[in-house]
This record gives C-alpha cells, structure tokens and sequence, in this order.
C-alpha cells in the first residue's frame, strides 16, 4: 500500500510542478530547479528531478520561438541564466543545449522552384 500511496503523492507533486511552472520564463525555471535540488527532497531522487526539470525547460524552450531560440544558443544561453556559480551556470548550460538542441537542428525549408517540362514536339 505504501508504494501505491508513494506513487500517487509522487504524480500529484510532478503535477503540481509541471503547473507551477508553466507559465515561468526559462530563467524562472532555472532558478526553481535550483532550490529544489539544493534541499534535501523526500519525494524525488535527484535522477528524477532532472527528468523532470528536463521537461518542464523543454516545454518552455519550446514556446521560445526558432529565431529566439537560436539568438539565445549562440550567446551560449548566457541571457537566459540567472547568477550563480561557474560550476552552476557551465551545467545549466549543458542542461539548456541538450533540451534545445532539437528544436535548433530544424531548419527552415528551402524553398525549390520546378519549371515544366516543355511538351516534346512530334516528328513527322
């Protein structure tokens, strides 16, 4: 019984995050994510918290926009940090690349003109 109540309390807490969070800016979320995993959690282990916290940067890196997005990853994401140590921003960083690298490998579509073929003239 204690693994099924454990589970419930495990989902209800993931989704009271995933609300909390989404209408936070990435920055927000960064910072969240740090004071959750500064504090001893009895309800995650610091494995699923990342998971987590993966998704919810992923759900806000998507609302970001391609040309936002992109402007963002070549500043190395600096402007979407908030302060803190090297050691805190270098795996932010990393963190930040890795959720939004699939949204920064799609590119625009090339644009292809196709002429018609001209009818072949009949030989008599």
């Amino acid at each position: 019984m204690t693994s099924i109540s454990h589970g419930s309390a495990f989902e209800s807490k993931v989704g009271n995050l995933l609300a909390l969070t989404s209408s936070l800016t990435i920055t927000q979320i960064i910072v969240l994510q740090r004071m959750i995993m500064a504090t001893a959690s009895a309800w995650a282990t610091p494995r699923e918290l990342k998971v987590i916290f993966n998704a919810i940067l992923d759900r806000a890196v998507s609302r970001l926009g391609q040309n936002d997005l992109a402007a963002a990853a070549a500043r190395q994401f600096n402007t979407l940090l908030a302060p803190g140590s090297n050691e805190e921003l270098k795996a932010e960083r990393s963190q930040l690349f890795d959720v939004a690298q699939k949204y920064l490998t799609r590119g625009t579509p090339r644009q292809v003109s196709v002429k018609a073929a001209q009818p072949m003239k009949h030989r008599e």
